[in-house]
C-alpha cells in the first residue's frame, strides 16, 4: 500500500466473481474521472496554460501518480477467475498477493491462501470462519501489551457493530458466522480493556486509535484530505467518540459528511 498516494479496497467475503472486478473498476473509474479533471484544470491555472495548452509530461506523470491503485480482498478466487483477467502472483509480497496488468491499477489478495504469520493476521480475520477462528486464536496468543493485539480486537468489535446495523437477511453466511462469534471476543476485549484502565495504559491505547482512523481516511477519501487540521480534530476527540468516528466512516461517502460530523460536535475549526 505504500508504493501508492492514494488506495482502494473492495472487500468481498465469498469466493471473487467477474462481476465484483467489473464492479470495483467501474468505482474506481467514477471517482478517478472526474478527480483526474479537476487535477488537470488546477495545474492548467497553476501554470497559466489556455484550455488548448496541454501540460508537461512531467505534471502529466505526477497527476497520473494520484490514480488509485485498487487492491481486491477476497475470501477465495479460482483459477478461472484469475485466468480470465491475467492476473499473475507478486511472488515479492507473498503468497495469496496477485496482480493484474499494469494499466488496471489492481491486485487480488486471496486471504484463505495467505500464509500464517503476525502479518497476515489483520487480512485473515477477514476470511471465512475456520481461517478467522485460526486467527483468532492467534491473536489470543500474542502478549497483552501488544499494540497489534488491543488493535485488531478493537476492529473486530468495531465490525460487529457495523454488521448490526446491517439487516439480518442481507449479512452473507461468513458474516453471520462472524457475529455468531462475537460474544466471546467482545467479552474477551471487554477484560482487556478494563486490565489496560487498571494499568494506565489508555493513553497509548488513544493513540492507536487516532493513528487507526488516519488510516481509514487515507484509505477511503485520498492522502489529501489527511490535513494537519483534520489530524489536530482527530487528537481533540475522546476515546468514545474516536469509536464512534471509525464505525461511521463504513457509511460515509464523501468527506463532506465527516466534515459535518465534526462540526456537529463543534470539533471542526474555523
Amino acid at each position: 500500500m505504500q508504493e501508492h498516494p492514494t488506495i482502494a479496497i473492495e472487500h468481498y467475503s465469498s469466493y471473487l466473481e467477474e462481476t465484483d472486478i467489473l464492479k470495483s473498476i467501474t468505482r474506481k473509474n467514477l471517482y478517478w474521472e472526474p478527480k483526474n479533471k479537476e487535477l488537470i484544470d488546477l495545474a492548467k491555472l497553476e501554470q497559466k496554460l489556455i484550455n488548448t495548452e496541454r501540460l508537461s509530461k512531467e505534471i502529466k506523470q505526477q497527476i497520473e501518480n494520484q490514480n488509485p491503485f485498487t487492491w481486491i480482498l477476497t475470501v477465495n478466487c479460482s483459477e478461472k477467475i484469475l485466468n480470465s483477467c491475467k492476473a499473475q502472483p507478486e511472488t515479492a509480497l507473498g503468497v495469496g498477493v496477485y496482480r493484474l496488468p499494469q494499466i488496471l491499477r489492481m491486485g487480488i489478495v486471496i486471504i484463505n491462501q495467505l500464509e500464517d504469520s503476525p502479518e497476515t493476521i489483520w487480512l485473515k480475520m477477514l476470511g471465512n470462519k475456520q481461517v478467522a477462528q485460526s486467527a483468532f486464536q492467534a491473536i489470543e496468543q500474542l502478549s497483552p501489551d501488544s499494540r497489534a493485539k488491543n488493535d485488531i480486537i478493537g476492529t473486530c468489535v468495531k465490525y460487529c457493530v457495523y454488521l448490526r446495523n446491517i439487516p439480518t437477511d442481507s449479512l452473507t453466511l461468513e458474516e453471520q458466522d462472524f457475529m455468531k462469534t462475537m460474544a466471546q471476543i467482545d467479552a474477551w476485549y471487554e477484560a482487556e480493556i478494563t486490565q489496560a484502565k487498571l494499568e494506565g495504559k489508555l493513553e497509548g491505547e488513544l493513540r492507536g486509535k487516532i493513528k487507526s482512523a488516519s488510516t481509514m481516511i487515507r484509505a477511503k477519501f485520498g492522502v489529501e484530505k489527511l490535513t494537519p487540521q483534520v489530524v489536530s480534530q482527530l487528537e481533540r476527540l475522546n476515546d468514545g467518540q474516536l469509536d464512534n468516528f471509525m464505525v461511521r466512516m463504513f457509511n460515509w461517502q464523501q468527506p463532506t459528511d465527516m466534515e459535518k460530523w465534526l462540526s456537529e460536535l463543534g470539533i471542526l475549526e474555523g
